[in-house]
């Protein structure tokens, strides 16, 4: 008998800045950590090279807030295109059915490092349709 299996691939948020080419997996919108309002959480899967037996994860966390000029909104036009939101003004939007298994380019960098983990936060500097060949 057999005795060979496959052991799960292990998720990281160790991730080197960078562009990488990626896919959206989900958006979830939660009350915020400090108890005021409501934020965007749009998280990523992102592919590395040489970390292929990784799930490599990002996110990106916005308020929730579609009005022009918001951080969400210049964030989501990089990726849908300033028409998307006029063409659709007034009009409710699903994001997790909009962006949900969207595959596009991101660009990573290291945010604020809390000495309490031994690895920066990864943060999602801007995103953009997959169209080149990224990292």
């Amino acid at each position: 008998m057999n005795t060979q299996v496959i052991i799960p691939r292990e998720k990281t948020y160790k991730l080197l800045e960078g562009h990488y080419r990626a896919k959206i997996v989900g958006v979830i919108n939660k009350p915020a950590k400090s108890g005021e309002g409501i934020v965007c959480c749009i998280h990523f899967e992102v592919q590395v090279r040489g970390r292929e037996r990784y799930d490599c994860c990002a996110r990106a966390i916005f308020p929730l807030d579609l009005s022009p000029n918001s951080q969400l909104r210049c964030f989501l036009e990089g990726l849908l295109g300033k028409q998307f939101f006029t063409d659709r003004s007034g009009q409710p939007l699903d994001l997790n059915r909009v962006l949900g298994d969207l595959d596009c380019e991101i660009d990573l960098v290291h945010g604020k490092h809390d000495p309490k983990y031994e690895w920066p936060m990864v943060v999602v500097e801007s995103a953009s349709p997959a169209t080149k060949e990224a990292n």
